[in-house]
């Protein structure tokens, strides 16, 4: 594949790094997006989008990749394809940001803590990949936390539930197109980019918009809007090399990095409030995460 090394050991190696830097950066980012969001929530989305393809197509693309995403444009049935998976990407930064923005950053841990556990069931069900027993009973720790945790919500945790579904099909869409995984992240963002200008221009000068292309017109906002797209430009592209180049149950337990630091940030620095018995549901994932990650191996 094109701008990516071919050994298979290298393959396997740039996937585990990707898929560890991926998960632990947007384990720390919604500092940044408590800041964004305060901007405005729906120009928020809008310029992630617009400016991740910006960033793509300037920084990214001229390295190898021109080819391969000029051929997706040229295979109407990838397009489609990464079309669809261009929209739930929306669809979970914008029930993301919705969720920073009402200071819910605990429910949206609790939705990345879901996500590892659909792809997984969707590695088994749909691509057919295996568990070993110590895996089954990892996957069966985590599925009980996670239902400790939403009876210990005593409500159905919407956030959480969308933002895990949209990414675990997301994962499973991209892992069965077999492009090149940056070259596909590239095309996602350049279909997405001309339905975020349109919005942004319109929310900006249309009738009764702000005037303000870059939210409230000022060197922050210019700042913030640029940068917006960086942060999401980048782990994306380390998420889907990890996700093209390790087992979706491997990547997956690793991706329990991301709503464990969004847990500790949601505690200890914006105090959110937290019950020791929704806790224990944490605990019975992250003993799942430690099994499956440390199991015996049978000897050869």
């Amino acid at each position: 594949m094109d701008g990516l090394p071919e050994q298979s050991a290298t393959r396997q190696k740039l996937g585990f790094i990707s898929a560890v830097a991926c998960p632990a950066i947007w384990g720390v980012t919604p500092v940044y997006f408590h800041l964004l969001v305060v901007l405005g929530v729906v120009e928020s989305v809008g310029h992630r989008a617009f400016w991740a393809a910006v960033w793509m197509v300037l920084c990214v693309m001229p390295f190898g990749f021109a080819r391969p995403v000029l051929s997706i444009f040229n295979n109407m049935r990838t397009l489609v394809l990464l079309f669809i998976a261009s929209l739930l990407v929306a669809v979970n930064w914008s029930t993301f940001l919705v969720a920073i923005s009402a200071n819910q950053l605990v429910e949206t841990s609790f939705g990345y803590f879901i996500y590892p556990l659909m792809a997984i069931a969707l590695g088994v069900v749909v691509l057919k990949e295996t568990l070993s027993r110590w895996s089954w009973l990892a996957v069966f720790l985590a599925a009980a936390g996670v239902l400790w945790k939403a009876v210990a919500l005593g409500t159905v945790p919407y956030i959480a539930l969308i933002l895990g579904a949209s990414f675990a099909v997301y994962a499973l869409l991209r892992k069965q197109i077999q492009i090149d995984p940056i070259a596909g992240m590239i095309a996602e963002m350049i279909l997405l980019a001309p339905f975020a200008l349109v919005y942004l221009l319109w929310s900006s000068y249309g009738q009764s918009g702000s005037g303000y292309f870059f939210f409230d017109g000022s060197s922050y906002g210019m700042m913030m809007a640029i940068s917006s797209g960086f942060l999401t430009a980048l782990p994306l592209v380390l998420f889907h090399i990890g996700n093209r180049y390790l087992s979706l149950t491997m990547a997956g337990f690793l991706f329990f990095i991301n709503p464990s630091l969004q847990l500790l940030l949601g505690l200890m620095v914006y105090g959110e409030p937290f019950s020791w018995g929704g806790f224990a549901g944490f605990i019975l994932i992250w003993a799942g995460l430690i099994i499956h990650l440390f199991q015996p191996h049978p000897k050869s």
